[in-house]
């Protein structure tokens, strides 16, 4: 995927989007959380939209929580395969 980048924040780093209809978008993630039931899993997670752009605006909310998803399931896949994930208020 790699549609991204990080931008440095005051606390941590934000996310912004270089294709697509989130292009020139900037993401700050926040909570993320993990429910598993019936052998499927489930992924919570809080985003704030910091900058936006047109077409994001038109984006149902599903929509919006489908693509920054993805960008985050690749964030999180990614630092896995580094080692470089960071666990807060939970378990390895």
């Amino acid at each position: 995927m790699s549609n991204y980048t990080f931008v440095p924040a005051e606390e941590g780093y934000r996310v912004k989007v270089l294709t697509g209809e989130l292009e020139g978008c900037i993401i700050q993630f926040g909570r993320v959380s993990f429910e598993e039931k019936n052998d499927h899993a489930k992924m919570n997670f809080d985003f704030l939209m910091i900058e936006h752009n047109e077409k994001s605006v038109r984006l149902s909310e599903q929509e919006l929580e489908k693509q920054t998803g993805d960008i985050l399931v690749d964030i999180i896949e990614k630092s896995l395969m580094t080692g470089s994930v960071v666990y807060a208020n939970g378990t390895n």
